[in-house]
């Protein structure tokens, strides 16, 4: 009875000792794998990030591309209509700044009154008046245009004039020169 008892005893210390190893073996298996998929799983998601930041990248570079583009496009055209007289630019760089201000003052205004209807109705009102100043500033582009295209006719007008009166000083020059020749032969 006494062996068996004891037996017994150290079968189920035996068994504990054995379970506990196995479960620390198990354990220590365990945290391999976690650490082994968790370096998987680090790897593939940098892989992938890489992967979504060039992608992002090269997204960004097309649209700086096509941006400097159209904001070239967009000088070169403004350049050919500006540059024809300075004093048209001028003024219509003053209005611009002047509708900045106003915008900017609308926002400001916006963000301190909150209040809905008005806020409604000045930009109402501040879209008329950028219409006016449009329709202000292609009038004195329109008219300064005439302006130049006026002096330049008058201007090729005058160098016409300039080339028939060269003509009848070279025409003259000529019946001088006959002259002189006649008279040369004439003397001979």
């Amino acid at each position: 009875f006494a062996f068996a008892a004891l037996e017994q005893l150290r079968t189920s210390a035996l068994n504990k000792a054995a379970v506990k190893i196995q479960s620390r073996i198990r354990c220590t298996l365990c945290v391999l794998m976690y650490k082994d998929t968790l370096g998987a799983i680090i790897d593939i998601t940098r892989v992938y990030r890489g992967l979504l930041g060039r992608r992002r990248a090269n997204n960004l570079k097309r649209i700086k591309a096509a941006t400097h583009l159209a904001s070239f496009r967009r000088g070169l055209l403004a350049r050919r209509l500006f540059l024809l007289d300075k004093k048209s630019a001028c003024i219509l760089s003053r209005f611009w700044r002047c509708i900045q201000a106003k915008r900017c003052l609308l926002v400001l205004k916006q963000a301190v009154a909150g209040h809905v209807l008005t806020v409604w109705w000045r930009k109402i009102i501040l879209f008329k008046r950028f219409k006016n100043m449009k329709k202000v500033t292609f009038y004195c582009q329109r008219k300064m245009r005439i302006r130049i295209a006026k002096r330049k006719c008058r201007d090729l007008r005058l160098e016409a004039r300039n080339l028939d009166s060269v003509a009848a000083e070279r025409d003259a020059l000529k019946q001088k020169l006959l002259e002189m020749e006649r008279m040369m032969a004439s003397t001979q």
